[in-house]
């Protein structure tokens, strides 16, 4: 637990559908595949949640994987890393987007052999992650939750050191509750997360305290992912992913900057936010109310 800080899951249910898919990662031929086998499972009932969804899965299987690369990070065997940053496609209005992810009612086989550990990685982590628009959050954030984040990373900066992962929890947790009350003093986070289908931390959802996971793994299947040139305090930096999870995490504080923590002493640092292609950046706070 961090030094500076003061005394103070939900679960969604669904019916949940099989799929089955052989091989490796083959594209849209796969993805096709996997598609054609939730449709016979689910039969009628899979087209809610089509209609709700609109045209998205008109790009297929380029959509699964674009949620699986938000989620669990870039794909080790791909050949090149598509960057998060997309400034071709088009914003995407909240009541656009459906209330849940669609492919959170996924599950696979456990018994065959032939689905790759991504896969299996990715369909578990989609059971709680938001749904991604199309195009990264290209909108710098503003207001009392990203002011206090902020805030309170600074002064960890300078009084504090302990696990990045609380870290982002406790900050996260005190920023989006100075929303609310508009006080902002440090506070740790409860136990528990708040990894429900629909996304912890949805920044265009209602104002409410937001409870991160305990791991940074977890946590970067929260909310939207965000371009680097609007990354701003209070959004969350995931890089480092290893076995379909990130396993380092920081909190922005600026402009190209955030806070983190140290490998070894456990100290909190300030540094550049990481420039590479596997660097996936989060919003989890909303903005001006």
């Amino acid at each position: 637990m961090l030094s500076i800080l003061g005394d103070g899951e939900r679960s969604g249910t669904g019916e949940r559908r099989r799929l089955s898919i052989t091989g490796d990662r083959r594209g849209d031929k796969k993805f096709i595949m996997l598609m054609l086998v939730f449709l016979t499972a689910c039969g009628c009932c899979l087209f809610s949640p089509l209609i709700a969804v609109g045209n998205v899965f008109t790009h297929g299987a380029s959509d699964f994987r674009n949620q699986c690369d938000s989620a669990i990070g870039p794909d080790p065997s791909s050949t090149a890393t598509t960057s998060p940053a997309r400034t071709s496609e088009p914003e995407v209005t909240q009541s656009a987007l459906p209330s849940t992810n669609p492919y959170s009612s996924m599950t696979i086989d456990a018994q065959d052999r032939n689905i790759s550990d991504r896969y299996r990685a990715c369909v578990s982590a989609l059971r709680s992650a938001p749904y991604q628009r199309p195009g990264a959050v290209r909108t710098p954030n503003s207001g009392t939750a990203a002011a206090c984040a902020q805030h309170l990373a600074f002064r960890y900066l300078d009084e504090s050191s302990g696990d990045s992962a609380a870290l982002a929890r406790d900050v996260i947790y005190a920023a989006s509750t100075a929303a609310l009350t508009g006080q902002c003093t440090p506070a740790a986070a409860p136990a528990g997360s708040d990894t429900v289908p629909g996304g912890c931390g949805d920044p265009d959802g209602p104002r409410r305290a937001v409870v991160l996971p305990e791991t940074a793994g977890r946590q970067g299947y929260c909310g939207q992912q965000v371009t680097p040139t609007a990354a701003t305090a209070g959004d969350l930096i995931f890089w480092d992913y290893r076995e379909n999870a990130a396993t380092r995490v920081g909190i922005a504080v600026g402009a190209g900057e955030m806070v983190t923590g140290g490998l070894g002493d456990g100290r909190f640092f300030r540094a550049p936010i990481p420039a590479t292609d596997d660097v996936r950046i989060k919003r989890v706070l909303g903005g001006e109310l």
